[in-house]
């Protein structure tokens, strides 16, 4: 092996050495522009190009980013001191997907943020009081919109407000303060909750009151509203309702979203029992245990007697002497009687108890909902390709419809009906399997790339058919072939005719008196020009 290479390295010197100067520099100078065009090409197609992923965030918050992007491997650098990350323009989506995944933008808030940082920055020596005082307007809605991420339920929050302006001269403000705020919720507050909310922006705005507190989410529920409280909470009742239904469809959607792609809930027909029910009962207890009578508080004692002798006549009255009917009783004699009361008022522990039942609660007996759960079937077509049957992938994906699920929904119409309270009859649940079609993805072609790449081709096409051309090509070594006897024969007889032939030519060439040489100088004599015209042309031949 070492002996081939060393064969093939002299046969190049040979080659090399072979060739001119000025060809040799040719070829250095050729070379020399190849490597510029090879590298530049390499530089431009191999080095990374960074985009900016996010700007203007907390310094904490960019730390926490690229700790999680350089556990990825993947490349990025800090940018506007240190408030900004770039990251390699071929990763972003990569990049993008790493931070939603982890949480990290949420921390970040709604937009960029507004810090006092950015006020100062923006209030030079020619910024308008009008302008510096938007700016700590904006500071003080960035810092309300990140307070309230901090409530659990609220993922995002965008807030609003309108301060009134005390330095004016022509035009008249805004006389009292009001807020308005948008928030993004993972599950309905409660009133509890939203009045939170509420007195929170009016706590931390000055001159802001309940009443000019507006506050929405992101299906345009209303959340707070200080003109609805202020008149009298209108639309209470149905906004318990909505905020009730809306509970009992969150349950739901999480209860099944582990088992399907998609859950539409339908509780439009949910009922709800707005009438109040007031119970009251009295509860006695003697104080003394194991008594069955209470402690005397009271006791009264009555006693009464009396007697008789016979039968005398009035005093003074003397008797009546007529005759009267007689009949037949009792001998008479002496008679008395005796009588006994008491009254006695005990004590007893008495406790009371007093229901009230809650009003809007749910009526599961008479409350319906549907439910429609989807289930996606993959179909991509790079994996589908001799599976159409003939068929193109359009006219199959024209031709592939929604189908019912085939499975048994008794377990989930019982999930909800625990997870909700409502009745297993009540609840009806509809399945299907939605076909999704996946594209197979066109190889696009790198415009840049191929260029270079054709730009590569064609600097090695040129430097071989440099190469080859300077090159001179190896004279072929005449070789005499075999001669017959009749061919030497004939051979010998023409070489000797040529000898004899140039014998005689030198004899005239000797001759100074031949008739050719006279011919030839009284050619010369008499048509000089032409003679000088012959002498050119036949150098030129020779030269070329």
């Amino acid at each position: 092996m070492r002996e081939r290479l060393l064969a093939v390295w002299n046969r190049l010197l040979e080659r090399w050495n072979a060739l001119e100067k000025n060809r040799r520099i040719g070829i250095i100078a050729f070379a020399a522009v190849f490597l510029l065009a090879l590298g530049a090409a390499l530089y431009l197609n191999l080095r990374v190009r960074y985009e900016v992923l996010v700007d203007n965030r907390d310094l904490t918050v960019i730390s926490d980013m690229q700790n999680a992007l350089n556990d990825e491997g993947i490349r990025n650098r800090v940018v506007s001191n240190g408030r900004g990350l770039a990251v390699d323009q071929k990763r972003v989506v990569d990049a993008q997907v790493l931070i939603a995944r982890q949480g990290l933008l949420e921390n970040t808030g709604a937009g960029n943020n507004f810090t006092y940082m950015d006020a100062l920055n923006f209030s030079g020596m020619g910024t308008t009081e009008t302008i510096k005082r938007e700016n700590m307007k904006k500071v003080k809605e960035t810092e309300l919109s990140e307070a309230l991420r901090l409530f659990d339920g609220i993922n995002k929050a965008n807030v609003n407000l309108t301060i009134p302006d005390d330095n004016y001269f022509f035009v008249k403000p805004v006389d009292t303060a009001r807020a308005s705020a948008v928030l993004s919720v993972a599950r309905p507050l409660t009133k509890t909750e939203s009045l939170q909310v509420a007195r929170f922006l009016c706590a931390s705005v000055k001159g802001l009151t309940m009443d000019n507190i507006e506050i929405s989410d992101q299906n345009y529920n209303v959340v707070y509203s200080g003109l609805q409280e202020s008149t009298g909470g209108a639309g209470t009742q149905y906004d318990q309702e909505l905020l009730r239904k809306n509970d009992v469809e969150m349950k739901i959607k999480v209860s099944l979203s582990p088992l399907f792609d998609a859950v539409t809930v339908i509780n439009d027909n949910l009922k709800f029992n707005w009438d109040k029910l007031t119970e009251t009962s009295d509860t006695l207890t003697p104080p003394v245990s194991g008594s069955e009578t209470g402690v005397i508080i009271k006791e009264d004692l009555e006693k009464q007697t009396s007697s008789s002798t016979g039968n005398a006549a009035a005093p003074g009255v003397g008797a009546n002497d007529q005759a009267t009917n007689t009949y037949q009783t009792q001998t008479g004699g002496a008679s008395g009687s005796a009588s006994n009361s008491s009254s006695t008022e005990y004590g007893y522990n008495r406790t009371q108890k007093v229901t009230v039942a809650a009003s809007g609660a749910l009526d599961p007996a008479n409350s319906t909902i549907g439910v429609m759960v989807y289930r996606n079937r993959i179909y991509d077509q790079a994996l589908m390709a001799g599976k159409l049957g003939g068929q193109t992938w359009d006219d199959f994906k024209a031709g592939t419809r929604e189908t019912a699920l085939n499975i048994d929904f008794a377990p989930i119409k019982d999930l909800i009906s625990k997870g909700t309270g409502l009745t297993a009859a009540n609840i009806s649940v509809y399945g299907y399997e939605v076909p999704v079609f996946v594209d197979a993805a066109p190889q696009a072609a790198n415009t840049r790339q191929l260029a270079m790449f054709g730009l590569l081709g064609l600097l090695l096409l040129l430097l071989a058919i440099f190469v080859i051309r300077g090159v001179p090509k190896p004279e072929a070594a005449e070789t005499e072939p075999e001669l017959a006897v009749e061919d030497l024969l004939e051979s010998t007889r023409m070489e000797e005719a040529k000898q004899a032939e140039a014998v005689k030519l030198k004899e005239i060439e000797l001759d100074k008196d031949s008739e050719a040489k006279k011919m030839i100088e009284k050619f010369v004599n008499e048509r000089p020009e032409a003679v000088a015209q012959l002498l050119r042309n036949w150098l030129n031949d020779n030269w070329e």
